[in-house]
């Protein structure tokens, strides 16, 4: 069974805010994780420089669960993921044009 976050149950334009443009961009939706405890982690921003000069962010929720529309595509698309302590770590997803794509963020010191 998958349990979807009330976040995801909707029409893409209600998601995101805007039309989502499947004829050239992607959907990148993940949970952002501690690495040491993999707990969700609330108010990360992950973040993309798309290639039109625009930069897509988002703020994760309660639940860890951020969604990002209208992303580049690309075999290595950076991501930024940015805590409120001030960590900052970088990691690239593969997006292919007009699919979704789920990346789980792991952030944080691994567990000793």
């Amino acid at each position: 069974v998958i349990r979807m976050n009330e976040q995801l149950q909707g029409s893409l334009p209600e998601i995101c805010g805007e039309p989502f443009r499947a004829w050239e961009a992607g959907l990148l939706v993940g949970v952002v994780r501690s690495r040491a405890a993999r707990t969700p982690v609330r108010g990360a921003r992950v973040s993309i420089a798309a290639g039109d000069g625009i930069a897509r962010s988002t703020v994760s929720n309660e639940n860890g669960v951020y969604v990002l529309c209208n992303v580049p595509v690309g075999p290595a698309v950076p991501i930024t993921i940015s805590l409120a302590d001030g960590t900052v770590e970088r990691t690239d997803a593969e997006i292919r044009t007009g699919t979704a794509s789920w990346y789980d963020l792991p952030v944080g010191p691994r567990r000793r």
